[in-house]
């Protein structure tokens, strides 16, 4: 790549089967106002035919071909080694991801990066719009300039953790080592912000939606749950955990971390493919005290009580009744 040295943004795309999907993603990407700017593709070694149709979409962008990258994995890795694998290509001054089934305003890199010079940011984020199949929901991500707030409106779901909204300078990434967590494939993004945030003394904040959340999109990774994302979500609440205690900040952030870890144990509640209400009861019992503060449905932090209390005759018989009253509604 020409003028590596001038690179002002990398943005790292991990494609796995998104056929459906990448021409849009890619066309925001290439249609970008910025011209200082490198695109990383990371082949994850799908089985669908999303990498022929980048590169189709590519013939059609010849003036972007010297900004891009594809770097190709030797099998399927996963999200986080894609992250990881981007992140060691990149030459840009910041750093941002972006899903393959998802899309961009086109002036959205170089907004950010210009209020990131401005106010000398190390982060600097933005609103997103969720894209259902029949609506946009606008997701507002203003929460203050205070690193701490926003760990905690992070950790506390307030705020969504994703590193597509997020752009960091890539300096801050380097100080740290990440492979721990390398098969990781749910909830990276969380661990990674925070990991981030703890290195950063600037932030700053751009009240528009440049993102494009695709949420229509039934073959993704969040779209079902399994044990094994189970899992995944507490080994990143328990890294979480170790990180924040390694920094001497656990004070700071420990009602918004309970917080997190009632999300990252809710399906064993929730979910009647994963119910075990026994485990849900042993695994952060102390979790329970920020039930109230949480932003669950009155519904889930009434379950959840009750579940607490050892009351699961009870709790079976709320969710019966709640699935019989969705049908009729």
């Amino acid at each position: 790549m020409e003028n590596e040295k001038n690179i002002k943004v990398s943005v790292i795309i991990p494609v796995y089967n998104v056929e459906q999907y990448i021409e849009k993603c890619s066309i925001s990407l290439f249609e970008q106002t910025m011209e200082e700017i490198e695109y990383i593709f990371v082949d994850d070694r799908g089985n669908d035919r999303s990498i022929d149709v980048l590169k189709a979409v590519l013939e059609r962008y010849p003036q972007r071909k010297s900004m891009v990258k594809l770097v190709v994995h030797e099998r399927n890795s996963g999200s986080m080694a894609a992250r990881i694998t981007g992140l060691a290509a990149a030459k840009g001054e910041y750093v941002i991801y972006c899903d393959s089934d998802d899309w961009v305003e086109t002036d959205m890199y170089e907004t950010l990066y210009n209020e990131a010079k401005v106010n000398n940011a190390d982060v600097i984020w933005c609103d997103f719009i969720d894209e259902y199949t029949d609506r946009s929901e606008y997701r507002l991500q203003q929460c203050g300039c205070n690193v701490s707030e926003l760990i905690n409106s992070i950790l506390s779901s307030r705020i969504h953790g994703s590193l597509c909204n997020k752009l960091v300078r890539r300096d801050i990434y380097i100080k740290f080592d990440i492979s721990t967590l390398i098969d990781i494939n749910i909830w990276e993004d969380l661990y990674l912000s925070v990991r981030i945030l703890l290195d950063t003394k600037n932030i700053s904040y751009v009240n528009k939606g440049f993102y494009h959340y695709n949420l229509q999109n039934q073959g993704s990774l969040l779209s079902s749950l399994s044990l094994t994302k189970m899992n995944d979500r507490i080994r990143i609440c328990n890294s979480l955990e170790s990180l924040l205690t390694e920094k001497e900040v656990m004070y700071v952030y420990v009602n918004s971390l309970k917080q997190r870890q009632l999300w990252a144990k809710m399906e064993f509640v929730t979910d009647s493919k994963l119910r075990d209400f026994e485990k849900w009861r042993l695994l952060w019992p102390e979790s329970i005290e920020q039930v109230d503060e949480s932003n669950f449905s009155v519904f889930n932090k009434n379950l959840f009580k009750i579940v607490s209390k050892r009351l699961d005759i009870v709790a079976m018989a709320m969710m019966f009744f709640k699935d019989i009253l969705k049908r009729f509604i």
